[in-house]
């Protein structure tokens, strides 16, 4: 039975999918452990996305967890990169899919209001903040510098946007960073830091509470 099984599946996965073919080196190069982030905070959901053929796409195993943090993700048998990546059910049809610009992180449903991300698989983040869960005190490191205690915060004023301010403490003394900075923001997953004349930090996540700038120079964390 579960032999015939994965040829169904195998077989409606090559009916449902286009006549254009890809390239296994790209498939290859995208294949690996991945993460299905939700962005009202919920936890993360792993899948690993393979480059084991099954039919025109390639296999998808989401994490046992995965269709109670994520339900569509229940589905997903397999996945395909097609102007980002698509997660596929066993009838060929998309059961999410993660659209990409040049500047944004591959989203579901849409760029524009996204509800879930499909980043590769940060060990130790299990489930992006909320704005409002950011505000607080933060320690700022860089290499070779006492650190720098930062914190946080929000204001609302009227039914506006909310206005997120820095306040330095101990350490922070140096210019421009971090003694220059005096407003945060967050821009799909990274925490930004901004200060005047175009100073700003852009931070990553690479576990809960902990992000850095590129290379490496700066570590934000609590």
């Amino acid at each position: 039975m579960r032999r015939a099984g994965a040829a169904l599946v195998a077989l409606l996965l090559v009916m449902a999918a286009p006549a254009w073919a890809q390239s296994q080196e790209i498939v290859g190069d995208m294949a690996g452990p991945y993460q299905i982030i939700p962005t009202d905070g919920g936890a993360a959901c792993g899948i690993q996305l393979t480059a084991e053929r099954i039919g025109d796409a390639w296999r998808a195993r989401p994490d046992p967890n995965c269709a109670a943090r994520v339900r569509a993700s229940a589905a997903v048998v397999a996945w395909r990169p097609m102007d980002g990546i698509v997660l596929l059910d066993a009838k060929g049809g998309a059961a999410m899919t993660f659209v990409e610009d040049e500047t944004a992180l591959p989203s579901s449903p849409d760029l524009r209001a996204p509800k879930h991300y499909l980043v590769p698989r940060i060990a130790g983040y299990t489930r992006m903040p909320r704005p409002a869960e950011l505000v607080g005190q933060w320690t700022l490191r860089s290499r070779g510098r006492a650190p720098c205690l930062i914190t946080l915060k929000e204001a609302r004023v009227g039914n506006g946007k909310p206005k997120r301010t820095i306040a330095l403490g101990q350490g922070c003394a140096g210019k421009p960073l971090p003694g220059r900075l005096t407003e945060w923001s967050m821009e799909d997953m990274k925490i930004m830091l901004w200060g005047p004349d175009d100073i700003m930090l852009m931070l990553n996540p690479v576990a809960d509470n902990r992000y850095i700038a590129e290379p490496g120079a700066w570590v934000l964390s609590r």
